[in-house]
């Protein structure tokens, strides 16, 4: 559960013996196609896939983990997606 302290910070959790969670604050930057409401983002990020949200005022997630290792994240305050944005570019 995640309530304070993470606006204007990056945050990073790891559960045992499976992927980091990296939460990125993105203020109020948006990240260019994606159409959500509110004043401020978020980037959550494993390796293999992203969610971007954004809030306006307080923001608060609850995330659980299943038997299986999958994250699973809710909140009542945000608009949220899941994005696709490449982990590793190679530019020529």
């Amino acid at each position: 559960h995640m309530s304070q302290g993470v606006k204007g910070a990056d945050w990073q959790m790891t559960c045992a013996n499976l992927h980091t969670l990296f939460i990125t604050w993105l203020g109020e930057e948006k990240i260019p196609g994606y159409e959500l409401n509110g004043k401020y983002g978020l980037l959550i990020r494993t390796a293999t896939t992203e969610i971007y949200t954004r809030f306006d005022g307080d923001v608060e997630f609850d995330i659980t983990l299943s038997k299986f290792g999958t994250y699973h994240l809710k909140s009542k305050t945000a608009n949220s997606v899941i994005a696709k944005i490449p982990e590793l570019v190679l530019d020529k």
